[in-house]
């Protein structure tokens, strides 16, 4: 990567990649660390939220197969997807830097958002919640409603809380 300075001449400032308007040569190092905090906000944020999409993927996918009846109905996936993600995703995006990211190796600007250990953690929290609803499904869990619209707000509640739950 090539620098400039702000004060530089305009064939430096062309040739530049990045151009240091403050003439400070600390703003590298803090340029890097909004960077690198940049990516750790973004990784948070999949895995919060590719599980619980994953999730109610599935289930409105095999709910219907196995049981005659759709886990959620659309207006519910939306009040999931709107207000519960927008307000944990805004809150991940505020998270602030950390000194210790300076320690970390530099990544290559091809490298995965998704590695192996994220793409596991985000399978585990999938399976997870689909084994928590599953608990849903079981006939002593489901002798405790008494009319199908409760049983439907309890399997509601408990999406709600299993995302509060993987915010986190």
């Amino acid at each position: 990567v090539g620098f400039a300075m702000g004060d530089g001449t305009d064939v430096c400032k062309e040739s530049g990649d990045i151009i240091i308007t403050d003439n400070n040569f600390l703003s590298i190092a803090n340029c890097i660390l909004l960077g690198r905090t940049f990516v750790h906000n973004v990784i948070s944020f999949l895995r919060f939220q590719l599980p619980i999409n994953f999730a109610l993927v599935v289930l409105s996918v095999l709910f219907p197969i196995m049981f005659g009846f759709d886990a959620f109905t659309a207006v519910q996936i939306l009040i999931i997807n709107i207000v519960m993600d927008s307000l944990n995703s805004m809150a991940f995006g505020g998270e602030p830097p950390h000194a210790e990211y300076m320690r970390e190796p530099a990544q290559g600007k091809n490298a995965p958002l998704i590695t192996r250990s994220v793409l596991g953690q985000i399978a585990w929290t999938t399976i997870g919640f689909i084994g928590v609803f599953a608990m849903m499904e079981m006939p002593s869990v489901r002798a405790n409603f008494e009319t199908p619209e409760l049983y439907m707000s309890a399997r509601f509640a408990l999406l709600v809380i299993m995302a509060i739950v993987n915010g986190f």
